[in-house]
Parts: C-alpha cells; sequence; structure tokens
C-alpha cells in the first residue's frame, strides 16, 4: 500500500517522504509522513471491503463542518479515484485519564460535533447495527444477539435524540495537546443517538460519578436520574455494540483482532454493567 502511494503521488506535482505505517484498521490504512515537506496524516481506504464497512466520512458535506470547528485537523489532499485523503498532522496525544479541566474540554468539544446540522446522506446507527445483527444470525443463534436486540429496542422506543455521532470515541480517538482537542478517526459516522459518544468518553475513561457530573454539565446536560440512567443504558449498549462487531468482524474474515479474547473482555464487561 505504501507503493501505491507512492505510485499516486508520482503523477502529481506534491512531493512525499518519509512514510510509515500507523495503523490497518478496518476501513483503511494509515500513515504518517511529509508532504511537500509538512508533517501530514496519510489514510487510504480499503477497497472491495464488505459494504458495511464503507467509509463515508470524505465523501460527506459533513467533513469539511467538522473541519470548520476544530474537530479534524485540515484535509490538504483528496483524491477519490484513489480514495486516498491528507490531511494536517496534530500533534497531540492519548491519554488514559483526564483531569478536570479535560474533561470540561472534551464535553464542550462534543457539543459542537453534536450540534452540527444533520447529513441526509449519512447512515443512521438503526442501519448499521441492523445490517450486523443481521449478517451475525445467518451463522448464530446467540443470547448475545437477543440481549442486544431487546434493548436496543427499548431505547429507541423511547425516541432517539439523533445529532451527528463519532460512535467510536474511546480514549485512542481523541488527542489532545495542552489543552486543544481533536477527534479523530471518523469511520463509523452516522446519525445517533447523542448518549452513544456520551456514554463511549465516560467509559473510555472510567470516568467516576463526580466526573460524570462534570462531563454532562459541560456539555450541556444535568445530571437527573433520567440522563444517568441513559447513560448507564447506551454504556452497556455499547459493550453489545463492541460483541456483535467483533462476531461481524470475524464473519466477514476480517482478522484484525484476537476476536475471542476481545468478545470475552467486552462480555466481562457486559456482565460488570447489568451488577
Amino acid at each position: 500500500m505504501k507503493k501505491n502511494i507512492a505510485e499516486i503521488f508520482s503523477k502529481t506535482n506534491h512531493k512525499i517522504s518519509k512514510l510509515k505505517l500507523i495503523r490497518n484498521g478496518e476501513t483503511s490504512y494509515t500513515y504518517f509522513g511529509y508532504l511537500n515537506n509538512k508533517k501530514s496524516i496519510f489514510k487510504i481506504l480499503k477497497k472491495n471491503i464488505n459494504k458495511n464497512l464503507e467509509n463515508k466520512f470524505y465523501c460527506q458535506r459533513i467533513s469539511s463542518q467538522i473541519v470548520k470547528e476544530n474537530l479534524f485537523p485540515k484535509i490538504i489532499y483528496s483524491d477519490n479515484k484513489n480514495s486516498l485523503y491528507v490531511y494536517e498532522y496534530f500533534n497531540g496525544k492519548e491519554l488514559k485519564t483526564l483531569n478536570k479541566e479535560l474533561i470540561i474540554k472534551t464535553g464542550s468539544k462534543l457539543k459542537k460535533l453534536h450540534s452540527l446540522d444533520l447529513d441526509k446522506n449519512l447512515k443512521s446507527f438503526d442501519s448499521q447495527i441492523n445490517l450486523y445483527i443481521k449478517e451475525i444470525k445467518k451463522n448464530k443463534n446467540n443470547k448475545i444477539l437477543i440481549e442486544v436486540i431487546k434493548l436496543f429496542t427499548k431505547l429507541r422506543d423511547k425516541n432517539f435524540d439523533n445529532v451527528v455521532s463519532h460512535n467510536d470515541l474511546n480514549n485512542s480517538n481523541i488527542l489532545f495537546n495542552n489543552y486543544e482537542v481533536r477527534f479523530i478517526d471518523y469511520d463509523y459516522l452516522s446519525i445517533n443517538d447523542r448518549f452513544c459518544d456520551l456514554a463511549r468518553i465516560c467509559s473510555s475513561y472510567k470516568f467516576s460519578k463526580t466526573d460524570i457530573e462534570v462531563f454532562l454539565e459541560s456539555y450541556g446536560l444535568d445530571c437527573s436520574k433520567n440522563n444517568l440512567d441513559i447513560l448507564k443504558s447506551w454504556q452497556l449498549l455499547n459493550s453489545y455494540t463492541d460483541v456483535i462487531w467483533f462476531y461481524f468482524i470475524k464473519e466477514s474474515d476480517l482478522n484484525f483482532f484476537s476476536q475471542n479474547q476481545m468478545v470475552a473482555k467486552a462480555k466481562k464487561l457486559i456482565k460488570q454493567q447489568k451488577q
């Protein structure tokens, strides 16, 4: 793939150098390198993958809004034909824990994402999760599937508060440079309930009760019993979603993880969350 990127740029007036693979993901390869002597991130989308995994972020009007709000680094090169995109390098790092000020910054940043205009071309979370379940059902009669469908239906019947949702905001997809915050890897961007992202962040950083209160308030929500109950339900639903996702990529022969180990870890978390 590195060779392919070099070949693509050999036909342009741009100079690239020092490409280094930093992530081989489900939908794309990500490289660090230099474009015209500037530090950059190169992302080339995988072709001929299962249609359920198609990455639509770069083809959407929504990407320009996300960049404008400083939610994602500036895209400096696009090649739709070759599914190659380059964006400015953000000198940030992942953090395992957040202090109060960073929690507030993250909450207010997430509010910006969720305040963007809904893009009718974006997939809905409903369609994504239903496709995963349908694919898995062909070969499995699994208790997890029954439980996730029951919980998902219960939450959906209460009416989703739909926003532009990242859907994968774990701590590896949130970068910090002092108190600047950027969200990366929008591969699973969709229309979804706002509590999906809120719950992902709370779970990923293992927020305490006090942290959750600070986080929700910085986002603009009160810590009512209803909101806390919804948050808890979405934390559980996210864990269920992780399990069926691991099943899905196994059924699709996309062996990016040790699925058995990841499924076991997610099931353990579900058991803890249900207590």
